[in-house]
């Protein structure tokens, strides 16, 4: 008889499966015994969402102790099954459903042992993301600028730059942020930092503001020139 076992470390919990009965039948050489998975779980401070920040480790054969890295995903609780399904992409492969159901079920039952963190924009990785991210909004805006004054009629996106403040509509925001590589949970906590820096331009209750262009309305995230420009030097004077 095979089942799941976790155990519970300082910084994750870690799952695998284990013979936990010997049995006279032949047991198949399942895909599981070459993998181990260790679990985060993940809060936005703000909005108190969870998300599981899943890590896959991989040995070449049963008979080794040593796993390396395969994968690290972020999956959503209220499709955990789905998550794990996913992870096909990967090449990380279940044996059937049953098995993998029941790694859900493991996850689940155990779910409040895990180790939680605040999902918050601090470390050496996460700030270098976030130079990315400006660097992109800073591209973005020069781009829009020689458009803008190459197109004397007015059209173009010019409309997006208002009273030194340069409106990225939110839909544009998520891909340049994606494009940087946050996950789309993460985009809460962008915003938050943005804020604080004074970056953005904000609402008391909203992080964005509405943008009147022709023919619609849109939010947006209005970002100040100035500051885009400032950290933009700023950063250029450390290369």
């Amino acid at each position: 008889m095979i089942d799941w076992v976790s155990k519970a470390e300082n910084d994750y919990t870690e799952f695998y499966l284990e013979e936990i009965r010997k049995e006279n039948t032949n047991e198949r050489d399942l895909n599981e015994f070459y993998y181990k998975f260790r679990a985060i779980r993940l809060k936005d401070e703000e909005t108190r969402k969870e998300f599981l920040k899943l890590t896959v480790y991989v040995r070449n054969s049963k008979e080794e102790t040593e796993y390396t890295e395969e994968v690290s995903v972020m999956v959503s609780m209220k499709n955990l099954d789905q998550g794990l399904i996913d992870l096909r992409e990967y090449g990380i492969i279940f044996s059937d459903d049953n098995i993998r159901l029941k790694l859900k079920r493991k996850i689940e039952s155990v779910y409040r042992s895990i180790k939680v963190e605040l999902n918050e924009e601090i470390g050496e990785e996460k700030n270098e993301r976030f130079k990315d991210f400006l660097a992109q909004v800073n591209e973005r805006l020069i781009l829009i600028l020689e458009e803008s004054n190459k197109d004397k009629n007015g059209n173009g996106e010019r409309e997006t730059i208002r009273n030194n403040l340069f409106y990225v509509p939110t839909a544009i925001f998520k891909e340049l942020a994606i494009d940087c590589e946050y996950e789309p949970f993460e985009i809460g906590s962008l915003r938050r930092k943005l804020k604080k820096e004074n970056i953005i331009v904000t609402d008391d209750k909203r992080y964005t503001k509405l943008l009147h262009c022709p023919n619609k309305v849109v939010r947006a995230i209005a970002f100040h020139i100035d500051r885009i420009k400032d950290i933009e030097d700023k950063q250029g004077e450390h290369i």
